[in-house]
């Protein structure tokens, strides 16, 4: 009998094809390695399908939320898919370094405008701020100079003292960047009565480059409405009631259209939870009543359906959806922690601690895995886990997908920094 020869082949010898289906599904780092082993790997290993599943792998690793890209991810290059896998898996690493803090620092100035709010966009690359003259401006922060471009202009009149707040709702469904954005804006007359706030729904879409690449955000005008305020009869004084409304039934000129009424207290923020249930600071409610005519014609119950969770911290960060339940998180006093809402059973809510520390502060940021607090001069970053979740990949503004945090400066700067990654 002769010997049987061996049938195996080298990387190189192997049709494209099936390389680019084995590199298709090896760790990103394991291409680089093998990259390096011949010049047809070379070659093969900068194909666009391989980064687009790496890409994509990596997303559908995410406990909770994927990468955020400004475009389809058939328009990216294989070049831009690859920094985009790099810049993920490294972002990661970075976040989970002991003693992590940014090292890349930037100032970015909206020049003789007093700034008021500001909101980053998922993903990093888009900064909102709203200023005290009532524009809404916006930066790119991939920019090699981030400059203040006007995204909503001044609309009030110059007397006008003006105080603005800005809401996002992303709409994943678009392929491009797309984003509701509410601006409330409170106006201060020097008469009582003249005072009022008023709300605009502005959809946000995008130019877009020959190569099909945003370079601009446009603003569209959807909705307006007012929003009603009450008389305090003991104090004879105006105040505002917290009202959950449904934007789209509203209009500019009346009153009639149907709202939810919250008359317990002042709330700094209102989250809609499964089953009608609605998060407010540390309180959640049921059963809110609905009315059509203004308050001062309607009897509102003096109490209500509600429950306390003990939270001394009024800012909680945006929903996240994991394993059938709505979670938010806060940063109070003594550390980072969590309410976790049932998708079936909001009653059945849980409080969680998710990072314990005595020496934290309550006007931090904290985001799902991550929380930034400034202390003194100082900027302090934590990392936490969840007990049931093993891994997921002045103002604090944190985004976890780009290693971005801004910090508000001077009263018209905010300081950029990012992970050395």
């Amino acid at each position: 009998m002769y010997p049987l020869k061996s049938q195996s082949k080298g990387l190189q010898e192997l049709p494209i094809e099936l390389l680019t289906e084995i590199l298709k599904y090896t760790e990103w780092c394991d291409v680089l390695h093998l990259r390096q082993t011949c010049k047809w790997v070379y070659a093969v290993s900068h194909e666009h399908a391989i980064w687009l599943a790496l890409l994509r792998h990596g997303n559908n690793k995410a406990e909770v939320q994927p990468y955020h890209s400004d475009r389809p991810l058939h328009l990216y290059n294989a070049e831009e898919l690859e920094s985009l896998v790099l810049r993920q898996h490294k972002v990661f690493d970075g976040w989970r370094k002991p003693n992590t803090f940014p090292l890349l620092r930037r100032t970015i100035l909206a020049p003789n405008r007093s700034l008021w709010c500001a909101y980053p966009v998922k993903g990093g690359r888009w900064f909102l701020v709203g200023n005290r003259q009532g524009d809404i401006l916006y930066f790119d922060l991939d920019a090699t100079k981030a400059t203040a471009r006007v995204l909503i202009p001044f609309q009030y009149s110059s007397s006008a003292r003006i105080h603005l707040l800005i809401a996002v709702d992303m709409d994943n469904d678009e392929p491009f960047l797309t984003f509701n954005l509410a601006v409330t804006a409170l106006y201060y007359a020097s008469d009582p009565e003249e005072s009022h706030k008023l709300i605009q729904i502005w959809r946000i879409t995008h130019k877009v480059d020959d190569r099909g690449r945003i370079v601009d955000l446009i603003a569209h005008h959807s909705r307006s409405f007012l929003e009603e305020k009450g008389i305090d009869i003991a104090s004879k004084t105006y105040r505002w009631y917290t009202c959950i409304v449904n934007w789209q039934m509203t209009n500019q000129t009346s009153l009639s259209y149907k709202r939810t009424i919250i008359d317990d207290q002042s709330f700094d923020r209102v989250a809609f939870l499964p089953n009608n249930w609605f998060l407010c600071n540390s309180f959640a409610y049921l059963e809110l009543p609905e009315i059509t005519l203004p308050v001062s014609q309607c009897i509102l119950p003096k109490t209500l359906p509600r429950r306390f969770f003990g939270i001394s911290s009024i800012y909680f960060s945006e929903a996240f959806t994991v394993r059938n339940s709505e979670r938010f998180v806060f940063s109070t006093t003594r550390g980072v922690k969590s309410i976790i809402f049932p998708h079936n059973n909001p009653v059945d809510a849980e409080l969680v601690t998710l990072y314990q520390d005595r020496s934290f502060f309550d006007d931090g940021q904290a985001s799902f895995n991550y929380a930034a607090f400034i202390s003194g001069l100082e900027l302090s970053i934590r990392y936490y886990t969840w007990p049931d979740i093993e891994r997921y990949s002045g103002d604090i503004h944190l985004d976890e997908e780009s290693g971005r945090i801004v910090t508000s400066g001077q009263d018209e700067e905010y300081n950029i920094m990012k992970l050395d990654i």
